[in-house]
């Protein structure tokens, strides 16, 4: 994640109150709410520097879907042809 000081500070930083693998989501999230735009890229290679970056916490995890329903029901960057119910990138079938 690289982003600019003053927008990061803009921003609010990090919540504290997040860990580590949520407060970055959050930190995203209130940057688009700010206008700022996200860029991603498939080809870079990151590093966690943290112990087990894939566990959430479900509290910290409802704290993120209470703060931001509106805008995770809405994903931009997640195609809305593929399945919302399950993670494996099926298609979503309509009826």
């Amino acid at each position: 994640m690289l982003t600019r000081r003053e927008v990061f500070e803009q921003a609010g930083g990090f919540d504290e109150n997040l860990s580590g693998a949520l407060a970055d989501v959050d930190l995203c999230l209130r940057m688009r709410r700010a206008s700022y735009l996200i860029v991603y890229t498939p080809f870079a290679k990151l590093y966690w520097h943290e112990p087990s970056p894939a566990i959430v916490d479900a509290s910290n995890e409802a704290i993120l879907r209470e703060r931001w329903a509106h805008a995770l029901e809405r994903d931009p960057y997640y195609n809305p042809n593929l399945s919302r119910e399950r993670a494996d990138f099926s298609l979503e079938t309509r009826l």
